[in-house]
């Protein structure tokens, strides 16, 4: 699993810098969602990062600034 962890990291690494559209999974204000890449309930998800209130289903252009083994982190821009 740890290896598996490792490998997952690197892969997610790619996306760092990169602007991606995100579609919302979760609003509110911590919201959550998923590129195109990744399918429901399988692959990890966009920590979104950002001030205002998305509503579930919409799709926004997110910054990618960090990552983790499994999920994405970024801003909206």
């Amino acid at each position: 699993m740890r290896k598996q962890e490792q490998i997952s990291h690197d892969r997610l690494q790619r996306f760092l810098g990169q602007t991606l559209d995100v579609m919302v999974d979760v609003g509110g204000i911590n919201p959550v969602g998923r590129t195109r890449y990744d399918a429901p309930e399988v692959d990890g998800v966009v920590d979104i990062r950002t001030n205002k209130r998305l509503t579930k289903g919409s799709i926004v252009k997110v910054r990618i600034t960090d990552c983790s083994e499994h999920d994405l982190v970024g801003e909206v821009i």
